[in-house]
């Protein structure tokens, strides 16, 4: 269960994150237009902007893998640990 709500989190994050970018090239190519900026400037802005959430995204992700194992590890059982004495019990 945790696994999958870091999951969606993480898909969230990347979501959100992808439609950032969009807004941010929209924005850009609007300043071109209205010539603000020139395009050499507009592309350095939205190269720059997306390496930037690279990096972030890996960290996240890295993160995200670490409470992923963490929780797997203390919030479920070792199967080794797990012994059945009959169909109707379970001990640990």
């Amino acid at each position: 269960m945790a696994s999958k709500t870091l999951k969606k989190l993480l898909f969230t994050s990347i979501g959100i994150a992808s439609i950032t970018i969009e807004k941010i090239q929209k924005t850009t190519q609007k300043f071109i237009k209205q010539e603000k900026i020139s395009e050499t400037d507009g592309k350095q802005i939205v190269d720059n902007f997306v390496q930037h959430i690279e990096v972030k995204k890996q960290s996240f992700k890295q993160e995200i893998d670490k409470l992923n194992h963490l929780f797997d590890d203390k919030l479920l059982p070792n199967p080794n640990d797990i012994f059945i004495e009959s169909k109707d019990t379970i001990l640990f």
